[in-house]
């Protein structure tokens, strides 16, 4: 990682060393391995003069590198450090939420997200309480609890209706996300019907969104024992 050492050669300052390992962190969809080894050199580079603030969010980007790639141990023990260093920040328990869910801590990982919702809800941060809220449902759908997703899945939808002006990104999700759980939950009429109501809101996604939304259609079709529903699916496939 010649390009980001380089970067932190003369002036490993603050905003430097978030600037690398925010560039990892972005990279942890496409470029996992390359992603990692740049959140990996800053977190190297870390004076012990660093404000906790800056220094926690920089291991927590390592740490979320290091859980990206399966490396599980390491990441907790980071994640870890980062929490000693600023107890209670939300998105260092989004990050530790996301490492439980991977490593099947179910109710921990709920636990976590729902303490990183309660935060960003008091910081009036809207649209990340949303995106917690909506993790939380994932873990909880995972656990095997798809109704209880689903209620959580509609509460994210409730608190991004009430904003003027909505992440139409995260609404998208969050309806698709509800309408799969109550899939999952044995109530496909109620999935069909709540994806019929919101296809406005649905459209505008791009392709990838188009496809789950397909796909979905799909496993809908599938539960209701539709003559279709293997056509559906091979399509999307």
């Amino acid at each position: 990682m010649a390009a980001a050492r380089l970067s932190l050669r003369n002036k490993p300052v603050p905003s430097r060393l978030l600037a690398v390992a925010e560039y990892g962190f972005s990279l942890r969809l496409t470029e996992p391995i390359q992603g990692l080894e740049w959140c990996r050199v800053a977190a190297e580079a870390l004076p012990p003069d660093l404000a906790p603030h800056e220094s926690s969010q920089v291991l927590a980007y390592f740490s979320n590198g290091l859980r990206v790639v399966g490396h599980y141990d390491e990441a907790k023990e980071v994640i870890e450090r980062a929490l000693a260093v600023s107890p209670g920040d939300p998105f260092l328990l989004e990050v530790k939420g996301s490492l439980l869910r991977d490593i099947r801590q179910l109710d921990e990982a709920a636990e976590c997200l729902q303490s990183a919702a309660m935060r960003r809800r008091v910081s009036g941060d809207i649209a990340a309480y949303a995106r917690t809220i909506l993790g939380t449902a994932h873990v909880m759908d995972e656990a095997g609890l798809s109704r209880e997703a689903s209620k959580c899945a509609l509460k994210a939808l409730d608190i991004l209706n009430a904003e003027v002006d909505p992440s139409r990104h995260l609404l998208r999700t969050s309806i698709q996300n509800y309408a799969a759980f109550l899939c999952n939950a044995g109530e496909p009429l109620e999935a069909l019907r709540a994806l019929r109501a919101a296809a406005p809101l649905l459209e505008g996604g791009g392709q990838y969104f188009d496809l789950r939304v397909e796909w979905l259609y799909g496993r809908i079709s599938a539960s209701l024992r539709e003559e279709s529903a293997e056509a559906k699916l091979s399509a999307v496939r």
